[in-house]
């Protein structure tokens, strides 16, 4: 009996001092899976309540989401989007209920994820949109409107110099004068929203510790394939992501450069370079293995995780070697062999931010992750089975083979029949077999590359999805292993409302090109907002007919 109290005791403590640290905090515990699984009352208010819906939805739109509760999804979804379109200004804040979910949408429901893009194509968080003229196509550029506090000495001297007034206001004429002189057009630009409220902002909650953002953790083609997604793209990479790129790519060219150096110098000079290329290579490193720490089973599996790490590993550890055995034999030659050849190789694969490069290389490695790697698996086993079959004919090494079945396929004619210098019937059938399945097999190949590739030149954003989404890979591996804690609560770089300019001529095209493929429903289309068809002067009269002449 006493041991039953003993336990009571030692369990209402824990409990206690459980709810004395959750309620010593400045604020009170959110809701948990527990509260929503037990209360539907509570669930109905959080929805029916504004304030509510604002605090909690992330957590009961996450809750909704894992539980497959559809109803309660589809519920919160249009919920959010009506309080937006109500208020556009004070209500954008609702967006992030959905945006903040976006990870989890993503892995369950993918669909929302295309929905939400297509309705929020285009919006603007004010009820007019406003069309400014630049001298330059400022097509798809981002900014921010992010206020700070600015000192005003300048202005207050402007107010009380008469001076300045006159110069000023003779700058502003002659500025005017010029603008009209200038031979450049100026090209009307719209302002759109892009609706990620929050989408790129980080926990409150300040961490040094490896954390993530909803971009981070969301690769989705439905969202980069549009507008929206772009510009987030652009702000992103013109904000901090170049600046990062190439700061690493010069510190790759710093140890490509005294690796390949030290190869060709003398004892006196290669030492220091060695040792700077050992320095440089474990710099590089340490950003490597916070990748494996932050997600092992991720990197696992991702073979381009494995290249980048033998790219940094092995010239690391030939300069150690050399470093420690001054002469320069058969091992050091095989180690420097391929260590400058995986070095020249990741050299080439920092061509890949650049568009004329980098559309072709996300495309060849696509197609190989769709297709070729089946077919890679198809010609080893035809490569083995005919060495095996031919080893057993002719009795030789199974090595040597093999080797000589490889080179045959790959077009050297001479290296089977050095093999034996009796021309057996049954050899020679297999020869003639052989290389008529090797006829087959780079036909199909060939036929089905070109397949391929016509059908990404038929879907002309393909192309640029390819390459978008080679960006967002970079710009993720950027924040979470190279931004520091502090950093990543920028608001210059991590704002929690994005804007971009968009040509207008290609903003009625665009309208156009959606309504003809269909991607928005009946409803949905005609509802487009009147300001902005107005705004970009298309009639809605002819939307409407155009849409009907679809259906």
């Amino acid at each position: 009996m006493d041991l039953y109290i003993m336990e009571d005791e030692e369990q209402y403590k824990d409990k206690l001092q459980y709810y004395k640290d959750v309620f010593s905090k400045p604020n009170l515990p959110l809701p948990n899976y527990d509260s929503f699984k037990s209360f539907d009352k509570w669930v109905s208010y959080i929805i029916d309540n504004k304030e509510s819906l604002l605090k909690y939805g992330v957590e009961l739109f996450t809750f909704a989401i894992k539980e497959h509760k559809l109803e309660l999804v589809e519920v919160i979804y249009k919920k959010c989007m009506f309080y937006f379109k109500k208020d556009l200004k004070n209500n954008r804040v609702f967006l992030s209920v959905i945006t903040s979910a976006m990870p989890i949408l993503n892995e369950y429901y993918p669909e929302y994820i295309s929905r939400y893009s297509l309705e929020t194509t285009m919006i603007i968080d004010s009820p007019f949109y406003s069309i400014n003229h630049k001298k330059n196509n400022l097509h798809l550029h981002s900014f921010s409107l992010n206020f700070q506090i600015i000192d005003l000495s300048f202005f207050i001297l402007i107010k009380y110099s008469h001076l300045l007034k006159i110069t000023l206001k003779a700058a502003h004429i002659f500025n005017q004068y010029f603008s009209k002189s200038s031979k450049h057009t100026l090209i009307p630009m719209i302002t759109f929203m892009i609706p990620y409220i929050k989408f790129n902002n980080y926990s409150q909650n300040y961490n040094w510790l490896l954390k993530s953002s909803p971009f981070t953790k969301t690769i989705s083609k439905e969202i980069f394939k549009t507008w929206n997604g772009e510009a987030l793209i652009n702000f992103k990479w013109n904000a901090y992501g170049k600046y990062y790129y190439y700061t690493i790519w010069i510190g790759f060219l710093a140890l490509f450069g005294c690796f390949i150096a030290a190869i060709y110098c003398n004892d006196n000079i290669r030492n220091p370079l060695l040792i700077i290329s050992i320095i440089l290579g474990f710099f590089h490193l340490f950003f490597e293995i916070l990748q494996i720490i932050y997600n092992p089973i991720k990197w696992f599996y991702d073979p381009w995780n494995w290249f980048d790490i033998f790219v940094y590993l092995l010239p690391t550890y030939t300069s150690i070697y050399w470093l420690v055995n001054h002469n320069k034999n058969d091992w050091i030659v095989q180690l420097l062999f391929y260590s400058c050849l995986l070095l020249d190789l990741k050299l080439l694969l920092f061509f890949r931010i650049f568009k004329s490069y980098g559309i072709y290389f996300s495309l060849i490695i696509n197609i190989i992750k769709e297709v070729y790697f089946s077919l890679i698996i198809l010609m080893i086993i035809i490569i083995i089975s005919f060495a095996h079959a031919t080893n057993i004919l002719l009795s030789q090494d199974f090595k040597t083979t093999v080797f000589a079945i490889y080179l045959f396929f790959i077009g050297d004619s001479n290296a089977l029949f050095n093999l034996s210098d009796e021309k057996k019937p049954t050899f020679l059938i297999l020869t003639v077999f052989f290389t008529l399945l090797i006829i087959i097999y780079f036909l199909i190949v060939f036929i089905k590359l070109f397949s391929e590739i016509n059908q990404y030149q038929n879907q002309n954003n393909n192309f640029k999805i390819l390459q978008l989404m080679l960006k967002v890979k970079i710009l993720i591996k950027i924040e979470l292993f190279y931004l520091t804690s502090y950093q990543k609560y920028w608001k210059a770089w991590f704002p929690e409302v994005i804007y971009y300019y968009a040509d207008v001529n290609k903003s009625q095209k665009k309208i156009i090109e959606i309504i003809r493929k269909n991607e928005w429903n009946i409803d949905e289309s005609l509802k487009i907002d009147q300001n902005l068809l107005k705004a970009l002067k298309i009639q809605h009269n002819s939307i409407i007919k155009e849409f009907e002449q679809i259906v």
